[in-house]
């Protein structure tokens, strides 16, 4: 069995106390001596989380200029699978922060590695900071 301190370990941040299944998971993840390197990293939480992190997740499958940044493993049969049924909610021509229903399990597959990447690219949401800007002539 590998070593599983060296890999980072994470979980959704709405499953912390108030829900079971966030106790439940922790409780296995601990069992097997599933640890992390950082201890149990939670997804970060930003406002519109939730679409902030499907659009920076649909960046990977395709950025602006057509470059294709996630690629998935052959062998992952059922990830490439949510990728193909997962849809958005839409209204008022609209799309919306959560997904079309019902949607299962592939919409569990696409929170989790949503979820991922904002654990390893927590920046990536963070709004540009908003400095005043002016000429160099008035700086001096």
């Amino acid at each position: 069995m590998p070593n599983l301190r060296h890999h980072r370990t994470s979980m959704d941040s709405a499953g912390g106390d108030r829900n079971p299944m966030g106790v439940t998971v922790l409780s296995v993840y601990e069992r097997v001596g599933l640890v992390g390197r950082n201890g149990i990293e939670y997804w970060p939480k930003y406002p519109g989380s939730v679409q902030n992190s499907l659009q920076f997740l649909e960046s990977f499958v395709m950025s602006a200029d057509k470059r294709i940044w996630l690629k998935i493993h052959p062998r992952c049969e059922r990830l490439s699978e949510a990728f193909k049924s997962y849809t958005r909610k839409m209204s008022d021509n609209q799309l919306l922060d959560k997904p079309e229903d019902p949607q299962h399990p592939h919409e569990e597959l696409i929170d989790a590695l949503r979820g991922a990447l904002t654990t390893i690219f927590p920046d990536a949401h963070r709004p540009e900071p908003q400095f005043i800007r002016m000429p160099v002539s008035q700086v001096f």
